[in-house]
């Protein structure tokens, strides 16, 4: 996610399977995780974290 950034990326599109309907049991939850994660870094490095 970080190196489409660092590569001059606007944004990055990221989609999960609905919350409760995934066929790795919890990745849609582990992705909503790792989302709020990488919107706290960019946000520490000043860019805004919606661009997720």
């Amino acid at each position: 996610i970080l190196k489409a950034f660092e590569e001059g990326a606007d944004g990055v599109y990221i989609v999960a399977c609905p919350i409760g309907n995934c066929h790795h049991v919890h990745g849609n939850v582990r992705a909503t995780k790792r989302l709020a994660y990488a919107q706290e870094l960019l946000e520490g490095i000043g860019l805004e974290g919606d661009r997720l």
